[in-house]
């Protein structure tokens, strides 16, 4: 693996004494393959230090990982499911990997989602009553926000503050962060809820 090296970084507090967790930091450097490897290994270590997750390939590459990995569920607040991150097989096949096995997936999409894949299975997901929710927001505040975000069993997360420029940041255990994002969520599930 060829994961950036940084000086300034904590010592991981397991069974790896001698490794940091900036051995494994992905950037935009790496090739997707290395950048999946570098995220899939800090979602490993329950690292807790943030990193940059802006282009569309690695956004792809978290959400595989999100629903991968998860065990409970799974938030995702976004402008439109876009194809370029969520259309891929990968995505698509985890994603309904973690809904079969139990995870519970809320999605809020702004717009029109773009994922036809995601939307044919929400359906699917629906009338079978498995834990898959796909919600378009009819709040028109809601519909204004620029911000992207997820969150995976309320310790990792992905935030993009302006879904029009690419420019995001991820971490794979911030329980913080994550929990605050997740009361964000729950109140714009509630409101798009209330409204239907």
């Amino acid at each position: 693996m060829k994961c950036q090296q940084d000086e300034n970084c904590d010592p991981i507090k397991s069974s790896y004494p001698t490794q940091t967790f900036d051995d494994v930091r992905p950037n935009d450097q790496h090739t997707l393959a290395e950048y999946k490897e570098c995220i899939a290994e800090l979602n490993r270590l329950k690292a807790d230090i943030p990193f940059s997750n802006g282009m569309k390939e690695h956004a792809a590459a978290i959400m595989e990982e999100f629903f991968r990995s998860a065990r409970k569920r799974v938030v995702v607040f976004c402008h439109n499911l876009q194809q370029d991150a969520y259309e891929s097989q990968n995505v698509f096949e985890s994603l309904v990997g973690a809904v079969l096995s139990g995870v519970h997936v809320d999605i809020i999409t702004q717009e029109e989602p773009q994922s036809v894949k995601i939307k044919e299975f929400a359906e699917i997901a629906k009338n079978a009553k498995w834990p898959l929710r796909l919600v378009r927001s009819k709040d028109n505040f809601q519909k204004q926000l620029t911000q992207n975000f997820a969150v995976m069993d309320n310790r990792a997360y992905r935030w993009e503050p302006n879904w029009a420029e690419p420019k995001a940041s991820a971490c794979m255990n911030d329980p913080d962060k994550a929990n605050q994002l997740m009361e964000v969520f729950e109140h714009l599930m509630k409101k798009n809820l209330a409204t239907s």
